[in-house]
């Protein structure tokens, strides 16, 4: 099997190649299978797009509200026209860090999850 069948492999490859190339049948094959290949990843995109925003809707339109002079977190529902969840922090330099409905204080170098 070693170097005898190699050569003769290429060669037909190669003539397979330009068979495909020349043929009656070639000059539209190839800008066909393009345009089939670029129609696929067009519809997988905007299948996935489409996925994708259907499953993320985590906006319910709260606000959160800061004041680092005075130590506080509030976070304020439009839906009921108040703050539903209010917290002091130890210190004045603080932050808030939010992901989905995961929100996280962090503060003196710590982090606390806010439920």
């Amino acid at each position: 099997m070693g170097s005898g069948s190699g050569p003769s492999r290429r060669h037909r490859i190669r003539q397979r190649i330009r068979s495909l190339m020349s043929s009656t049948r070639g000059p539209w094959a190839i800008p066909v299978v393009v345009f089939i290949a670029l129609v696929l990843i067009a519809t997988g995109a905007i299948l996935l797009n489409t996925i994708n925003r259907q499953q993320v809707q985590v906006d319910d339109g709260s606000v959160w509200i800061t004041s680092q002079d005075e130590r506080k977190v509030a976070r304020f529902k439009p839906g009921i026209g108040e703050a539903d969840v209010a917290l002091s922090t130890n210190t004045s330099r603080f932050d808030l860090a939010q992901s989905g409905y995961t929100t996280i204080l962090g503060q003196d170098g710590a982090m606390s999850p806010i439920n």
